[in-house]
């Protein structure tokens, strides 16, 4: 599985050599230029899935299923670590509130 990576403190000029994807992922990056929202900084690392759909189309499907499982299981990883991090700050709400009184 190929991951992008971007640096993202670019302008539209700087980004036009960049393939579709490339801009798709860099611009939900909290770094980038026009973000004006923390939201976004949390957001699961987009997948790309270009590689093995070209595995596909050669013939080569144990390749691509073999990226895709892997693929699959980072994001089921990525998944539980970001359920795990809501919790930690939904558990914390009570004391947080309850000193604010």
């Amino acid at each position: 599985m190929q991951h992008v990576q971007t640096h993202v403190s670019r302008s539209p000029a700087e980004h036009a050599g960049l393939t579709a994807t490339d801009h798709e992922v860099a611009r939900h990056d909290p770094d980038y230029w026009t973000i004006s929202w923390a939201g976004q900084g949390h957001l699961p690392q987009p997948i790309d899935v270009l590689p093995e759909y070209l595995q596909i189309k050669a013939g080569r499907r144990d390749l691509a299923i073999g990226g895709l499982q892997t693929e699959r299981q980072r994001q089921i990883d990525q998944l539980n670590q970001r359920l795990n991090d809501m919790a930690d700050v939904l558990e914390s709400l009570p004391a947080q509130i309850g000193a604010m009184r």
